[in-house]
This record gives structure tokens, sequence and C-alpha cells, in this order.
């Protein structure tokens, strides 16, 4: 897992980094999710607050074509509900803009041009005086029902568009979910891989060491602050092994001091002791004489009788 980081700070950092990563779009995702749902409800509330007026209004011309009239006051109702109807039209349009749906834009803008252009003329001109007016009342009835299909592909429109929502926001969830169950499996990976395995090789090493086994090395392939610690701890088991190994043959040289009976033998078993430490393939000693002042004796090791 090098490609995550040379050190252990960084891996877990990135890790958790991703984490943070996938909440973050996880509430992100939640908080956008609400609030285009909650704008597409209230455009559905508009919809159908503006199906409520078209039957008020609607009873008030049943009413006016059956008794020729308006009701008492029958002008200033029907004027109330317009404007109530023109209120809700206009935040219709304004939550149709914020909206990225060109169908439902599309069907708004209908709705909205036949009721400015067919209907709403018809019932700002009638006046239950006037006998002609009331042919202008019967468009009016008639023209409703066509006006509520029209309502109601708004609705079918919302609510399609909050199904598809609902449907993409479940996707998404589904994927961070997905994403960060990953990456409890790469955190736990990490954790056996990263920490406790070489921890374990290094535990392992310790005992090897405190039972004399010198010539034992630990294998951390990572470049991070274990594999530095490994490295360390090899280094240091390589200079303990070779003080160790010098140690011994200073001992042994000690030992064979009071045992051998003769100088050659003696200097022969040191010979052999210091290429075992130097790692020298030979060894030469020899004997000057200053009478003469010449070369008389000699004692070797790893070469022939005779050292020149």
């Amino acid at each position: 897992m090098s490609w995550l980081g040379q050190t252990l700070a960084r891996k877990f950092t990135l890790l958790l980094a991703g984490f943070l990563v996938l909440q973050v779009l996880q509430l992100g995702a939640g908080i956008f999710g609400i609030l285009h749902v909650g704008e597409e409800s209230a455009a559905i509330s508009e919809a159908a607050r503006q199906r409520m007026r078209m039957y008020q209004l609607l009873s008030l011309t049943h009413e006016a074509l059956e008794f020729h009239s308006w009701p008492s006051e029958g002008r200033k109702i029907v004027d109330g509900v317009l404007a109530d109807y023109d209120a809700e039209s206009n935040r219709l349009d304004a939550l149709a803009g914020k909206l990225m749906n060109e169908k439902f834009r599309a069907a708004v803008t209908a709705e909205r041009t036949h009721w400015n252009g067919e209907m709403k003329p018809l019932l700002q001109v009638f006046d239950p005086s006037n006998p002609q007016a009331i042919a202008a009342l019967a468009r009016f009835e008639a023209h409703v029902p066509g006006h509520l299909r029209l309502l109601d592909e708004v609705v079918r429109l919302l609510e399609l568009d909050i199904v598809e929502d609902t449907r993409g926001l479940a996707i998404l969830q589904a994927i961070v979910l997905g994403l960060t169950l990953l990456l409890g499996v790469i955190g736990f990976a990490m954790a056996h891989y990263v920490v406790t395995l070489p921890l374990r090789r290094l535990a392992e090493g310790a005992r090897f060491i405190a039972d004399g086994a010198y010539d034992k090395r630990i294998v951390i392939s990572t470049h991070d602050e274990f594999g530095e610690l490994t490295n360390t701890f090899n280094r240091m088991v390589a200079a303990v092994s070779e003080k160790t190994s010098r140690i011994v043959a200073l001992n042994k040289i000690a030992v064979q001091l009071t045992s051998m009976q003769s100088l050659r033998e003696l200097l022969e078993a040191i010979m052999r002791q210091g290429i075992m430490l130097t790692g020298a393939q030979a060894a030469c000693i020899v004997f000057y004489d200053q009478e003469t002042k010449r070369f008389k004796d000699w004692v070797t090791q790893g070469l022939s009788d005779e050292c020149h």
C-alpha cells in the first residue's frame, strides 16, 4: 500500500479524507434532495390550490348561469378568487424557473397561456346585467375541463420528476454506502498489513535476538516508519552480531592462551580467529631478527608455508 503515501500519517490521513469526502457528498446530496423535492412539493401544492380556485370559480359561474346574475357581492368574490389564482400562478411560474425540467416548464406555460388568453378575460368582462355576457360565462365553463387537464399534467410531471429524483438519490446513497464500505475494508486491511503485521514481525525478530539468533533479519518492504524502523533494527542486529562474534573470538583466544603450549600454536589460533572476525582470505606473521637483519620465521593461515 505504498501508493497511499510514504508515511503512516499520510496513509491514514488519505483514508480519513476519503471518508470525509463521502460523508460530505452524502450530506450534500441529502440536502439538495430535500430542497429540490420540497420545491416540487410546493409546486404541487400551488397547482392543487389553483385547482381548488377553478372549482370555486366554476361554482360561482354555474350559479350565475342558473340565476342569470351573480350572488350577493358576486363580483367582489370573483375578483378575489382571480387575484388568488394569479398569485398562485406567479408562485408556480417562479418554481418552474428554478426546476431544471423543460417539460414541466412547458406545461406551466401552456396552463398560464390558456388561463390568460382564454379564461380570465371571460370572467373579467362579465356583467350580469348584460344578457350577452351569459354566453361568455358559458364559454368559461366549457373551458374548465380542458384547463383542469392542463393542471393535472403539471402535477403529473412534478410527481414523475419527484419519483426520478428519489430514485436518483437512492442510487447515489447506495453508491456512497458501497464506497464507504469499501473504504472500511481498505481501512481494516491497512490496520492489519500496515500496522499489526509489521508489529508482529518486529516482536518476533526481537524474540529471536533475545534467544541469541543474530542471523535472523526482519523483512518489511514498506517505505513508511515501520520500514525505517525495520532497517534500523536489522542494522542494530548486524552490529550486535558482529560485536558478539568478536567477543566470542576474544574469549576463545583467551581460553587458548591458557591452554597452548607453544607460541606457534597460539599464533595460529589467533590468526584463525582474526580471519573469522575480519573476513580476510589469509594471514601471515613474520619474525624479524635484528641481529642478523633477516626474517627467520613465519606463521601463516590460508597461504603456503613460505610468506614473501
